[in-house]
């Protein structure tokens, strides 16, 4: 068994914290047998169902913010939960598929989070 950490609308996201998205949105937003697990614009993930490192998935000005402060500014249809601990590999989306960017750095390029 192990222990995480399930954060709240008050509580802040770090970079190293883990997110997935709460609802799978088809290709044309509406619905649809389609759908993408790729973004077209980033090439980061989406809607996948395992957990992903915040700095992947979110840009630099929304780390450190709350919950609720990224949920207000993402939107009515883009919903994270974020939790912060020791995830077990297997619920961890593997990277090595997707063209990422680690949004603490300052280079642009691929980083497999392998930890």
């Amino acid at each position: 068994m192990i222990t995480l950490q399930l954060l709240e609308a008050l509580d802040t996201v770090e970079p190293e914290d883990w997110c997935r998205p709460l609802s799978l949105n088809s290709m044309s937003g509406g619905y649809s047998d389609s759908y993408s697990f790729s973004s077209q614009y980033t090439g980061a993930p989406e809607n996948n169902t395992k957990w992903v490192k915040v700095k992947y998935i979110l840009g630099k000005p929304w780390h450190g913010k709350t919950v609720k402060d990224i949920d207000a500014g993402l939107g009515f249809y883009t919903k994270y939960e974020f939790v912060r601990g020791n995830l077990p590999v297997r619920s961890r989306l593997s990277l090595k598929d997707y063209n990422v960017t680690d949004h603490t750095k300052k280079f642009v390029g691929f980083e497999d989070d392998a930890d």
